[in-house]
C-alpha cells in the first residue's frame, strides 16, 4: 500500500465513519516512519471508547481502513487524560494532505 492509498482510506474514514461513532472527541494519524502510523483517538469517555464501531461492518470506510493496518502489528494503548490545556497562542496544525 502507498502513502497516498494509506492517506486515501484515512479520508474516507474519517467523513463516512467518524460522524457516526459516539463519544469520538478527535482522531489524529501521525507518521512515526516510512509506512508506520499511530493512530490518536480521544474519547469523551472510556465507556465510549469501549462501545466504539472502529471495525465495524456498518462503516464500511472503518472496515477498509482496517484492512490497510497489518494485524501483526497493530498495538492498543488505552490512557486516562488527567490533564489537558488550549494554547490559543498557537495555531491549528495543517489539515489533512489530501
Amino acid at each position: 500500500m502507498t502513502p497516498a492509498e494509506f492517506l486515501e482510506a484515512n479520508r474516507r474514514f474519517n467523513s463516512e465513519a467518524v460522524p457516526h461513532i459516539d463519544g469520538l472527541e478527535r482522531r489524529e494519524v501521525v507518521s512515526v516512519g516510512e509506512g508506520e502510523y499511530v493512530v490518536v483517538a480521544r474519547f469523551t469517555s472510556r465507556d465510549h471508547f469501549d462501545r466504539a464501531p472502529l471495525a465495524s461492518g456498518d462503516y464500511p470506510a472503518a472496515a477498509a481502513f482496517m484492512n490497510t493496518i497489518d494485524p501483526a502489528s497493530l498495538e492498543l494503548e488505552v490512557h486516562t487524560i488527567i490533564a489537558a490545556s488550549d494554547n490559543p497562542e498557537r495555531p491549528s496544525p495543517p489539515k489533512e494532505v489530501q
